[in-house]
């Protein structure tokens, strides 16, 4: 007797928080180095891994096996039911449907940003104030005066 569609995808959903779990229990409790999680092997995936910016790392490795788990019931339900020609699409159709928006979503967040029209270019120069000057009440006036007169080179003073 074979298990109805919302039991297996309730098994797909259910590996997958239980393989982000053990993640999660691997590399905090454990070494508490995160590393070399599942969804860490999507890097090349740009779209795809944008997600993690919302649910970080767990949430990639959560679609990865979600999408894997799903596609295996997938096949199981091609071999258990040969004749029934798309038995298997309503396996897949959840894990793809949260793919497409993760992938439209990550494309849309890789996308330029416009140019502003137009730019402004700010220099800041720390200027070189003397430690006894600079906590001396009494030059405050003559700091900030000195802080927003121009620059002036030697070539500009007058002879």
């Amino acid at each position: 007797m074979s298990a109805s569609w919302s039991q297996r995808a309730l098994w797909a959903i259910s590996g997958a928080v239980l393989w982000v779990a053990l993640e999660m229990v691997v590399a905090r409790l454990f070494t508490g180095f995160p590393w070399n999680l599942l969804g860490a092997s999507q890097y090349q995936m740009l779209p795809l891994i944008q997600i993690a910016s919302v649910t970080g790392i767990y949430g990639v490795s959560f679609l990865v096996v979600w999408t894997s788990l799903s596609l295996l019931s997938a096949a199981l339900m091609v071999l258990q039911r040969p004749t029934q020609r798309s038995a298997w699409l309503g396996e897949i159709a959840l894990p793809f449907f949260a793919l497409t928006v993760c992938f439209v979503l990550g494309f849309r967040q890789l996308q330029p940003d416009s140019a502003p029209h137009r730019t402004l270019r700010v220099t800041l120069v720390q200027p070189s104030i003397p430690q006894t000057v600079i906590w001396d009440p009494g030059m405050e006036g003559d700091r900030f005066k000195e802080l927003i007169t121009p620059f002036r080179t030697s070539s500009d003073e007058p002879n």
